[in-house]
């Protein structure tokens, strides 16, 4: 359910989760229509529509399982990116050095600008467990 709840959050596009039936395509896409994008949406880096390594998006579940959410958690103090090994000694990530290059050059500029531009994301938005995303039984059975 973790794994729904953060993907209810993110900036995806249906035609990159690939093996999902289609119902639940659809219900993804018409949930996709009901929520308001935040600005800092487009800025989370799994499962995000814009950031593409060929045709799929990227995941990497030990990184956000450790506090990787957008494209800010891989930036400096200065806005450049971190080193892997700055990166690997932050985060303690379970991934090498071509996961996280080939991760920052799916990175759109216009996208990189934008989050040199804010001053945080709300990590808890998308990792929290909210029972407004969770899909639960309508009544109890008897």
């Amino acid at each position: 359910m973790e794994s729904l709840n953060f993907l209810l959050r993110c900036n995806y596009d249906t035609k990159d989760l690939e093996n999902l039936p289609t119902i639940y395509k659809s219900i993804l896409e018409f949930f996709n229509e009901l929520k308001t994008v935040d600005q800092a949406q487009g800025l989370i880096l799994f499962n995000n529509k814009e950031f593409l390594d060929g045709r799929t998006t990227v995941y990497i579940n030990d990184c956000l399982r450790k506090g990787v959410v957008s494209i800010k958690d891989l930036l400096k103090d200065d806005k450049s990116y971190l080193s892997f090994q700055e990166f690997s000694e932050k985060f303690s990530c379970q991934t090498h050095f071509l996961q996280y290059y080939q991760t920052i050059s799916t990175i759109p500029n216009h996208l990189l600008s934008k989050a040199r531009q804010i001053d945080s994301v709300d990590k808890l938005f998308f990792t929290r467990n909210d029972p407004a995303f969770q899909f639960t039984k309508m009544c109890k059975s008897t």
